[in-house]
C-alpha cells in the first residue's frame, strides 16, 4: 500500500511499484488505517511522513500500539532529515525510513528487502 497525500508523487510511486507488487493507493493515514482494520493485508506499507491530518509516524504508533504485524514492514519516505528530528523514530525503523528523492531501483530493492524480512518476523 501506497500512503502519499501529494497525487504526483503517489503516482509515481505506484508507477515504480506496479512491476512488482499490486499497489492499492491512499492519501491518508486515517483511511489506510481503516483499510488494515477492515482485514486486508498489505506486502509492505510505503507511507510519507508528512500527510494532512495523521503523519506516517501516526499511522506506524496506532499498529504498532495494535501489535500488528504491517509494523515490520512499514516503510517511511521523507525529504527531511529525520534521524535529527525524529530519532527515536529513525533508530526503531533503520533501513525502513528512506530519505526522498529516491532512485526507483534503490526504493524497490530496499522494499524486496523489508518484505522478505517482515515475511520472517
Amino acid at each position: 500500500m501506497v500512503v502519499e497525500d501529494d497525487r504526483d508523487v503517489r503516482a509515481a510511486l505506484v508507477r515504480t511499484l506496479a512491476p512488482h507488487y499490486t499497489v492499492t493507493e491512499t492519501a491518508s493515514a486515517e483511511h489506510a488505517l481503516d483499510l488494515v482494520l477492515d482485514g486486508f493485508t498489505f506486502d509492505v506499507i510505503v507511507c510519507d511522513l508528512h500527510l494532512e491530518g495523521w503523519s506516517g509516524a501516526d499511522l506506524y504508533k496506532r499498529l504498532s500500539r495494535r501489535g500488528d504485524p504491517h509494523t515490520s514492514r512499514f516503510v517511511i519516505l521523507s525529504g527531511l532529515d529525520v534521524a535529527a528530528r525524529y530519532p527515536a523514530l529513525a533508530v526503531e525503523l533503520g533501513e525502513r525510513l528512506l530519505a526522498k528523492p529516491m532512485m526507483p531501483a534503490a526504493l524497490v530493492a530496499t522494499l524486496a528487502s523489508v518484505r522478505r524480512a517482515g515475511m520472517m518476523a
